[in-house]
């Protein structure tokens, strides 16, 4: 998914996945809900990163706490 976000946005764009509770929380939530999102797991913090530089945004950070997480990409504006 974040190779056809990147592949969308215009030079410049930026890509912000956000949530307003911890990671484990949202698995658990998902898990919960079952059906279509019973599998859906956000990445770990190396692992995020990892997939947003492989994906091609650069300046890539991720942020998780015990309550948020935040992961951030931008499209070169040179590609």
């Amino acid at each position: 998914a974040l190779s056809e976000i990147q592949r969308v946005l215009k030079p410049g764009g930026r890509v912000v996945v956000a949530h307003s509770d911890a990671r484990e929380n949202i698995h658990d939530g998902h898990t919960a809900a079952g059906g279509a999102v019973a599998k859906d797991v956000l990445p770990c913090k190396k692992g995020m990163f990892s997939l947003m530089r492989a994906a091609g945004f650069s300046e890539a950070r991720v942020d998780e706490t015990s309550d948020s997480y935040l992961a951030f990409g931008m499209k070169p504006k040179q590609v």
